[in-house]
């Protein structure tokens, strides 16, 4: 045996048979196993085979036993055994045999290590013509050592036809496959695949030609069991059992290159049809049918069908109508149509109509949607269009670049205030932003505008909204109001901001413009309320970090029995102080004004000076009734003090300012009494004329008011107009006699109102 080695570009397995038909040639020929094995390596050498080893019978007058040949190329080892070569000795001596049949024959073909020269390969390389009829196998080992492959089988070359069958032995995975297959000489050729098992049922069929640049394959596919979990896996997808069905027509450049290229690959599915369910549950594909087309690396498809999958804790439903439109191409994925969504947990319920979208999985997966969207929770609806784009992981949007709109209405049904909202969200970047309006009890369409950053948690919110309410506010708006006072109708300008750095602390500002508003304490009507109330928290939810800054209000009018108009100060409040400072109204014709105080909200307890200026006479004796008239104005101090919210005062005075002025007594009580002293007086005070009057005033907690009134004058028809003096001490509840003018001005109002009747 000799070895010589040289380099071999391309060697098929037909050409191997020509090896064969060659040394039968040489034996008989030669007629000697001996001079065959001098002679093959010389042939060798003329074929590119680098080693031969040929072991065989003498020839008879009809074939010739081969014990053992060995052919090694660079690429390439065949080791055949159990041989016998068929021939007609007319025919042998012209360089013919008749057939050549091997018991067993091993074939191992490296392609990692084959030189290719970029040449397109003709069927005459491919199914070179044989000095043979036919060539048969009976038992055939094929390998590829270099991706582990070995299978056994038959094969047969004959009439220009390559036959073969073959069953995977490795690796593991192979072995559950089986393949038939033909090949002819003009480039026509058949495969059927099958999955080893009951019946070795069939999963792939294909039939196609091959041209000089040109493979063309087209076929069908049932594709279940192993075969897909196989496929699953290569395609790094969970596993999963169900069925993949269709049919494909394809077409490669020729001949194929080391490794293919999708891109490079042509290909239309004019039929596709799948169900499938991952094992973990996870994803199910049910009754997708449709057709896909794949050309210059861009992948489209039309399908319908259903998808169920989970997100978190969301089973996601995703119907596909009729003819959906996909489309996937340099790492982008779109759908163009009605695409049906449900997303559905234990609290909430999401369905939307995606009418488009592209999903980019270039660094970071990127979602552009056009989506008609509802979410429903136990108290929130939503309702809206959602369209922009964003970075996705694990959808939740936070790339520097994403843009993403929802125009829509929320709603919150279950408040005890339902609330709703006309709103267009967007996320640009790593901010999220939101404007729109909200209405929500008294508020009505109230503009809006907010930012958080999805990074740092940062972020503001401005609300402004105008106010007409003709109901209790408070009772309207404040759950469980049973306070005794009220705005009972009015208009409010009100603007809110807030703003924080995280969400566990929200600072605030509350700007009320109040105007026109009537309200009420107690039993006492108050109208003509107005004033700038500005709030602020350094935490919202924190009720000890509210604060009232020095507000202006003000009030036109209120009856405690004594009418009260035109009152103003400046109000502010912090945790248990309420700070009234420049307070002052218009009373009995003329004015008070209170000095600076602190109102404790939690003792009820506060100390202040009221100081009465310019009172009218007339009118504070009116109080007592219309018997006396009167004239002349006064002014006093009154030190106020308040004690577990019970008012008292000590030590208080008034006095007329000079000239003094008249008392006049009606004629229905100046009459004789029968007691000289009253008398005198009633007659002296039937037409007083006053030059001093002061008095001394105290009022107790439960309402009792003490009166020591000194008067100075004369009465120019009581003895001569000398000058009289009177000492008066009164007692009065004040509480009662304010009641009592209520009531009388209650009556008063309701007489009149029968009257215009």
């Amino acid at each position: 045996m000799r070895q010589k080695r040289r380099s071999f570009r391309l060697l098929k397995w037909p050409a191997l048979a020509m090896i064969f038909a060659t040394v039968v040639l040489l034996g008989a020929y030669w007629a000697a196993p001996l001079l065959v094995n001098k002679l093959a390596p010389r042939f060798a050498d003329r074929l590119g085979v680098e080693t031969i080893d040929v072991n065989i019978g003498r020839p008879g007058l009809r074939n010739i036993e081969i014990k053992r040949i060995y052919v090694a190329g660079s690429d390439y080892s065949m080791l055949g055994e159990d041989g016998q070569v068929n021939y007609v000795l007319s025919d042998l001596l012209k360089g013919h045999v008749q057939t050549i049949v091997f018991g067993s024959l091993s074939l191992a073909i490296n392609s990692a290590t084959r030189a290719d020269s970029g040449q397109p390969a003709s069927m005459d390389q491919i199914l070179p013509a044989v000095p043979f009829t036919s060539l048969r196998v009976d038992r055939l080992t094929l390998a590829f050592p270099d991706t582990g492959f070995v299978g056994k089988g038959q094969a047969e070359l004959g009439m220009g036809i390559l036959a073969f069958s073959l069953r995977g032995i490795e690796p593991e995975p192979a072995s559950h496959f089986s393949i038939t297959a033909n090949l002819s000489s003009d480039g026509v050729f058949e495969a059927r695949f099958g999955e080893v098992g009951d019946g070795d049922a069939e999963f792939l069929s294909m039939r196609g030609a091959i041209t000089n640049d040109t493979l063309q394959v087209a076929g069908q596919f049932d594709v279940t069991g192993y075969a897909l979990e196989l496929a699953a896996a290569v395609a790094s997808l969970p596993a999963g059992t169900g069925t993949v069905r269709g049919q494909f027509d394809s077409q490669f450049a020729w001949p194929l290159a080391e490794s293919l290229a999708w891109q490079e690959v042509g290909a239309s599915f004019p039929q596709l049809s799948i169900d499938w369910r991952a094992a973990d549950g996870e994803l199910t594909l049910t009754g997708l049918t449709g057709s896909a087309n794949l050309a210059e690396g861009k992948i489209t498809a039309a399908v319908a069908g259903a998808v169920r999958t989970k997100v978190d804790d969301y089973d996601l439903n995703i119907s596909l109508p009729k003819d959906y439109r996909l489309s996937y191409e340099t790492s982008t994925l779109r759908g163009v149509g009605n695409l049906d969504l449900r997303a559905r947990n234990s609290e909430q319920d999401l369905t939307a109509v995606i009418r488009s979208f592209s999903l980019d999985t270039r660094d970071g997966a990127k979602l552009r949607v056009d989506s008609k969207a509802k979410i429903r929770t136990e108290d929130l609806q939503l309702d809206g269009t959602l369209k922009g784009n964003v970075a996705v992981a694990s959808l939740e949007p936070t790339a520097a670049d994403g843009q993403l709109e929802f125009a829509g209405t929320v709603k919150l049904p279950d408040q005890l205030h339902p609330m709703a909202m006309t709103t267009r969200f967007g996320i640009n970047g790593t901010a999220l932003t939101a404007k729109g309006k909200l209405t929500s009890g008294v508020v009505k369409d109230a503009p809006f505008e907010s930012r958080y950053d999805l990074e740092s948690g940062a972020g503001n919110f401005n609300a402004t909204n105008q106010i007409n309410f003709r109901q209790p506010l408070a009772a309207a708006t404040v759950p469980g109001w049973d306070e005794t006072y009220d705005l009972d109708r009015g208009n409010i300008d009100a603007s809110v901001k807030l703003s924080w750095r995280s969400l566990d602390k929200v600072q605030t500002e509350l700007a009320l413009k109040v105007a026109n508003a009537t309200g009420r304490y107690d039993v006492y009507q108050a109208s003509g309320i107005g004033g700038e109330l500005t709030f602020s928290a350094s935490d919202i939810s924190d009720g000890e970090t509210w604060r009232l800054h020095p507000s202006p209000v003000r009030l036109q009018h209120i009856d405690v029995g004594v009418p009260v108009r035109d009152l103003s100060l400046q109000l502010a409040w912090s945790g248990d102080n309420a700070e009234v400072a420049d307070a002052s109204a218009s009373l009995l014709g003329g004015q008070a004004a209170a000095t600076d105080f602190v109102y404790d909200l939690a003792q009820g307890n506060a100390t202040l000076t009221l100081a009465l200026q310019n009172l009218d006479l007339a009118a504070v004796l009116a109080l007592e009734g219309d018997d006396i008239i009167a004239s002349g104005r006064l002014n006093g101090t009154l030190p106020v003090t308040i004690a577990d919210n019970k008012v008292s005062v000590s030590g208080g005075s008034v006095a007329a300012a000079p000239p003094g002025g008249t008392i006049q007594l009606k004629p229905s009580i100046s009459g004789p009494s029968g007691q000289p002293g009253l008398d005198f007086a009633l007659l002296a005070l039937k037409d007083f004329k006053y030059s001093e009057l002061d008095a001394n005033i105290d009022y107790a907690e439960n309402g009792d008011l003490q009166l020591a009134v000194h008067l100075k004058g004369r009465n120019p028809a009581v003895e001569r107009g000398r000058p009289i003096h009177y000492n008066l001490n009164i007692s009065e509840n004040v509480p009662v006699l304010l009641q009592s003018l209520r009531l009388k001005d209650q009556l008063t109002e309701r007489i009149e109102a029968e009257v215009k009747k």
